[in-house]
């Protein structure tokens, strides 16, 4: 899909919230943030202009983590 975009006129980036983040009925409200704080780092990663970080795993209180 990346790729479809063109080089220098948008990003692509993908989000996969974990499954215990935050608590839902999709896990039996067994997570460990609140839907407030699970929603936090998709809305950081929406704000980010076309420069910004790609290839990396993000948590919004633990900043880059390790691949």
């Amino acid at each position: 899909m990346a790729s479809e975009l063109g080089r220098g006129q948008r990003a692509s980036r993908d989000l996969r919230p974990t499954y215990s983040a935050s608590k839902t009925n999709l896990n039996n409200y067994a997570g460990t943030e609140t839907v407030e704080e699970g929603a936090r780092e998709a809305v950081r990663l929406a704000l980010l202009g076309p420069d910004g970080p790609t290839g990396t795993f993000t948590h919004a209180k633990l900043g880059t983590l390790p691949w």
